[in-house]
C-alpha cells in the first residue's frame, strides 16, 4: 500500500469500491506487478458499497 501511494494512488469512491471487491487484483493492476499483495486480501462479496459510503462520510470532498 505504501508503494501504491508512492506511485500516485489516490483513493476515490470508484477505486475504493473496486479494491474492496478484489484487493489483490486491484493492487496488481495498479502497480502493474503480478506479485504485489496488499495487506487486505479478503474479497467482499456484498456490502462493499455500504462500507465505501460510510468511509466517504469522513471525506472533506463531497461524493459525486
Amino acid at each position: 500500500m505504501i508503494r501504491a501511494g508512492d506511485e500516485g494512488l489516490v483513493w476515490t469512491i470508484e477505486n475504493l469500491t473496486e479494491y474492496t471487491k478484489d484487493p489483490i487484483g486491484f493492487i496488481r493492476t495498479f502497480l502493474d506487478d503480478p506479485k504485489a499483495r496488499p495487506n487486505m486480501a479478503v474479497k467482499l462479496r456484498k456490502g462493499a458499497d455500504d462500507i465505501v459510503a460510510y468511509i466517504a462520510t469522513f471525506s472533506d470532498v463531497p461524493a459525486e
